[in-house]
């Protein structure tokens, strides 16, 4: 089996991926976002990812991502990779609210 890029492997991905900068503002969604949201990723570049997100589930999220960027530093640091990812479970807004 030959392994599978991972720029393909997040474009093609089912799930909604993303990539923040340390400021937590959105680098890169893969298509997900646009066919079951109605985001195109284009738009949603440079946003705050937060904005995204339900109101009531916003402290937990943000606190997750204080924690991260406290414990390891700037998220794109030198620390290993499993230790520079959160994992949540958060409601996203369709882009018509």
């Amino acid at each position: 089996m030959t392994p599978v890029p991972f720029e393909q492997f997040f474009e093609h991905c089912p799930g909604l991926l993303w990539a923040i900068d340390d400021n937590g503002q959105i680098l890169h969604l893969n298509s997900t976002w646009e066919h079951h949201l109605g985001y195109s990723p284009q738009r949603l570049q440079g946003q705050p990812l937060l904005e995204l997100l339900h109101p009531e589930d916003r402290p937990q999220i943000q606190a997750k991502w204080d924690e991260l960027r406290q414990n390891h530093g700037s998220p794109t640091s030198s620390a290993p990779r499993a230790n520079r990812t959160i994992t949540f479970v958060g409601r996203v807004r369709a882009h018509d609210g």
